[in-house]
């Protein structure tokens, strides 16, 4: 049975079609992607920020002020001080723990973007798991 030229334009536009959506589809994962890396980013900016703060607290501790009388420093500000960084400790790991879960959404819409290329997708998926994992180790 021949297929008439209208047949097969009309195939042609159905395939067409079926392409621009896989590529809207992709394109829509991708720009989850960027917005969930934008937050990621302004996190870790956050994180940074915390660990100067922290680094301060730090050496203010483990200074020596001959200008405090008595044993208030030593008995009322180190201790508080000490709190103060083990706190920030707190916060910066629950920091952390949200820039792995971020880094790994991010990762599953990559991973969702790249299905959306077939075959050579898989290999694109496999790249992101392993820098997902790199990522997540040392941030």
């Amino acid at each position: 049975m021949e297929e008439t030229l209208d047949d097969l334009k009309r195939k042609l536009k159905n395939i067409a079609s079926k392409i621009s959506d896989k590529m809207n589809e992709r394109q829509n994962y991708l720009d989850q992607a960027a917005e969930i890396q934008k937050i990621y980013d302004r996190m870790l900016q956050d994180k940074k920020t915390l660990k100067k703060y922290k680094s301060d607290i730090r050496t203010f501790y483990n200074k020596a002020y001959t200008d405090f009388k008595g044993n208030k420093f030593s008995y009322t500000y180190k201790p508080s001080i000490q709190e103060l960084g083990n706190s920030y400790d707190a916060v910066i790991s629950r920091i952390d723990t949200n820039l792995d879960a971020l880094n790994t959404k991010k990762s599953e819409y990559n991973n969702k973007a790249s299905g959306c290329l077939g075959p050579l997708g898989s290999l694109e998926s496999s790249y992101n798991y392993v820098k997902t994992k790199v990522q997540n180790w040392t941030n």
